[in-house]
């Protein structure tokens, strides 16, 4: 038979049959799958390439929204707005304060578009005037989401001490690996106060700028110059930084009347924790009306770190540390994106063992053992060739990448089953050969496999080119599910007719392969039913019609809610709680209390962390929203850690539905 004549599904399908190169494809599928799984890094989020830049600029000559929005935040942003590759600019203007967020193209590289900020902020410079600060810039990506959150509490020690024991921690983890970011939330930093009395400045015939500088340049050390001894080179420095209390207290302000002010003389120095500014208060499941002092470690990655390796290090450090403190204080894993990844992976394999096992023992109650083991070994291998390339494309194992492999199991078993099951209707009849057969029903389905695989992927793959920060964000499920089911198709045209050749025995020509199987005389006694009256044929035409329109309608009465990708049920979510602006942080405190006391009454609720005066660890949406940015005395963040999932009944989001 001519290669013209059994077509591109048939030709390559003769190639394989009987090639070693086959069985090493199998195998070479199966390990690389393997290693994939193993190698690719797992994370919470996919990697997004949308720079998204922050310009804080600080204005305190002006007091009002409109004054700052006039003179600050327009200048800055028809500056930026002419800058090459931007698409969105947003602004925020408050009293003495202007946030300018820019957005550039996706899949713009976030250094140059770095240097393009910082270089028309320079040329701005003298346009805006001198009477402002300059400007902050601050870049955001999907790895700086702290994909860790570390809390220790203790209903006896203050926070002040708290923080310095947790300090050392937050110093050794900083210096991990694979590490980006590391941040001491809550508590209060040592701090020296130096409050000086006016009538003793006039006294003494000094002024408090004279005091300030006195004790700026007296906190320094500078080189000047080496002493060349007979055996050694020295280095000679002038000055010194403070060791203690007393080197500040001893400083030289001047000298009056014969006599060396110094700054005991016109001040109060006293050494503790700084005034209260934030505060952060642990409530927990075991005693839901003690409200413990927290301090909170929270940790964010560099790029393409595998995060439920990284999670699990820190956490095993930390634990080890802990070991180390007062037993009053306890420690408490507030987020752990690790777990939750490491268990989304877990998930997917074994989605993807119960899938093949399924369509298994599917094809072997009605087609045979022998045909199940077929499928058993063209599915494993489509899909592991699919991991393979998720690596090889650099993408990571993430809810959406997982959600992609998961959509992608109900499609890539088709093209497999079709091609065997008409090879073993062709091998049952044996009309010839066993080998010609096998090809001849692989060249028979070929081509409409061919444009049904083409016609799946033409219907996901433009979701490819969706702008907006959705693009980069839901590209993995369209690109991936189409390598997938081009992987599916090759799969069923190599590795399925040479299983078949290996597996399936010569069955000779007889009767019984002419028989109809039940399924197929149902099938007929339905459809003969159907289509023997116009009536009963226009009646289920009608019916149809009903069961689309009722099914429809079910979007318009939002009785389904129309997402892009499932419900993430996750352990952990904020409330974000704003006060009226005079509030102040005690005020705001007791009363975010009162709601944490509240909301522990919840049976799903383990721990409410209340961070106030600072914003807690923001997620991917906290990122977007810049909710972290908008943080004064008057808001509150409360981080709710809820049970495990496998141990509650309910979702995350019906939880939260309820809570509202």
């Amino acid at each position: 038979m001519s290669d013209k004549k059994i077509g591109l599904a048939g030709a390559i399908s003769k190639n394989f049959i009987h090639s070693k190169l086959t069985i090493i494809i199998v195998f070479l599928s199966i390990i690389l799958g393997l290693i994939a799984v193993w190698f690719t890094p797992k994370e919470e989020e996919p990697q997004i390439s949308v720079p998204m830049i922050d310009i804080q600029t600080y204005s305190p000559n002006f007091d009002a929204a409109n004054e700052v929005e006039r003179k600050v935040t327009e200048p800055i942003e028809r500056a930026v707005w002419g800058l090459d590759g931007v698409e969105y600019v947003y602004s925020a203007s408050s009293p003495h304060q202007s946030l300018v967020t820019v957005r550039f193209k996706v899949g713009e590289p976030i250094e140059p578009s770095l240097v393009k900020v910082h270089h028309k902020l320079m040329e701005i410079k003298n346009d805006i005037g001198n009477y402002i600060s300059t400007s902050k810039v601050k870049s955001y990506s999907i790895d700086d989401v702290p994909f860790l959150t570390i809390t220790f509490s203790s209903p006896s020690v203050d926070d002040a001490s708290l923080r310095n024991l947790i300090a050392p921690l937050a110093r050794e983890l900083s210096a991990t690996p694979d590490l980006n970011n590391v941040e001491l939330l809550g508590g209060r930093k040592r701090s020296i106060r130096i409050i000086v009395d006016p009538s003793l400045l006039a006294k003494k015939g000094v002024t408090l700028t004279q005091v300030a500088q006195s004790i700026y340049n007296n906190d320094s050390l500078k080189f000047s110059g080496k002493d060349w001894g007979e055996n050694k080179v020295f280095d000679v420095e002038v000055g010194g930084h403070y060791k203690n209390v007393e080197d500040i207290k001893n400083v030289a302000i001047g000298q009056r009347g014969g006599s060396i002010i110094k700054v005991k003389d016109v001040a109060k120095i006293i050494d503790s924790p700084e005034e209260r500014i934030r505060e952060s208060i642990l409530f927990e499941k075991d005693k839901p009306n003690l409200a413990k002092h927290a301090v909170s470690l929270s940790f964010s990655k560099r790029k393409g770190t595998n995060v439920v390796v990284l999670s699990r290090q820190l956490i095993e450090r930390t634990t080890s540390f802990s070991k180390t403190l007062p037993s009053e204080i306890s420690m408490s894993i507030v987020r752990d994106y690790g777990t939750t990844a490491a268990d989304k992976t877990k998930e997917l394999i074994e989605h993807l063992l119960l899938a093949t096992l399924s369509v298994s023992v599917l094809i072997a109650v009605f087609m045979g053992l022998r045909a199940s083991l077929v499928i058993a070994i063209a599915i494993p291998v489509t899909l592991a060739l699919t991991l393979a390339v998720y690596y090889f494309m650099g993408y990571t194992l993430n809810r959406v990448t997982l959600f992609a492999l998961i959509f992608s199991i109900g499609i890539l078993v088709d093209d497999a089953i079709v091609v065997f099951e008409n090879i073993e209707r062709h091998t049952k009849e044996r009309k010839q050969g066993f080998l010609a057969a096998t090809i001849r029903a692989v060249s028979e389905v070929g081509n409409p496999t061919i444009l049904a695989t083409f016609t799946v992927i033409a219907s996901i793959l433009p979701m490819a080119f969706v702008r907006g920060m959705m693009g980069p964000y839901m590209k993995p499920i369209p690109v991936g599910a189409s390598l997938a089911m081009i992987i599916s198709l090759l799969v069923a045209f190599i590795v399925t007719p040479w299983a078949a050749v290996k597996l399936l025995k010569k069955q000779p020509h007889s009767e019984e392969a002419k028989k109809i199987g039940i399924l197929d005389k149902l099938y007929r006694k339905i459809m003969y039913f159907l289509l023997s009256f116009k009536s009963i044929t226009a009646a289920f035409l009608i019916f149809t019609a009903f069961l689309f329109l009722a099914s429809v309608s079910l979007f318009y009465f939002k009785d389904v809610k129309v997402k892009m990708l499932p419900f993430d049920n996750k352990n952990e979510f904020q409330i974000l709680v704003d006060y009226e602006t005079t509030t102040p942080l005690k005020k705001s405190l007791e009363l975010s209390k009162v709601l944490a006391t509240q909301l522990m009454k919840n049976e799903n609720i383990e721990k409410v962390q209340i961070f106030a005066g600072e914003p807690a660890p923001f997620s991917f949406s906290g990122m977007v929203k810049h909710t972290f940015l908008r943080h004064s005395d008057y808001q509150n963040d409360l981080q709710i850690v809820l049970k495990d999932k496998d141990e509650r009944k309910e979702s995350s989001h019906d939880i939260i539905e309820k809570l509202r």
